[in-house]
């Protein structure tokens, strides 16, 4: 028996809110990239600081950043008063949300969309649940909040200099 016996094609409103979720995404990665260079103290017109990271999944490059924040607290006063942990928290509960999305099976059937996982840590599990236009929206909402979070932290840690500058 196969997995699937056949490939679904997905109603319009539901690939564009999946496309919205990884466009989404790809840009707070972008933006992550940046910080992680402009915080060392980088300039990101130099492509070798890529090199570092890369390679890193998203969770080292959040710790990464963590602990970036962290050193940079006793010589930028801001970032003392600043909640970055809760920047650093919405980054992770996104990118959950969005692994979930991107990473899942998807079955459309009689008007409902299934978003599936498979799992096999000792044993095969495969589970589906019903999903919506709405809980998409929510993570991609999720998602943009995250990133204008980052945003503002940058502009707190570097200044009123765009974190894209490099100056």
């Amino acid at each position: 028996m196969p997995l699937i016996d056949h490939i679904p094609d997905l109603p319009e409103e539901y690939l564009a809110e999946i496309g919205r979720i990884t466009v989404r995404w790809s840009l707070i990665e972008s933006l992550i990239h940046i910080c992680l260079i402009r915080f060392s103290g980088g300039n990101t017109s130099d492509a070798r600081w890529l090199v570092l990271f890369t390679h890193m999944n998203t969770r080292q490059k959040l710790d990464a950043l963590g602990a970036l924040l962290e050193e940079l607290k006793a010589t930028i006063p801001a970032i003392a008063s600043a909640e970055y942990s809760q920047t650093l928290k919405l980054l992770g509960e996104a990118q959950v949300r969005r692994n979930a999305i991107t990473h899942a099976t998807w079955e459309y059937d009689n008007g409902t969309l299934t978003m599936g996982k498979y799992s096999a840590h000792g044993k095969l599990k495969i589970e589906g649940q019903p999903t919506t236009i709405s809980t998409l929206r929510q993570t991609s909402e999720l998602i943009f909040r995250a990133g204008d979070s980052l945003q503002e932290l940058s502009v707190t840690v570097l200044g009123r200099s765009s974190p894209q500058s490099g100056q």
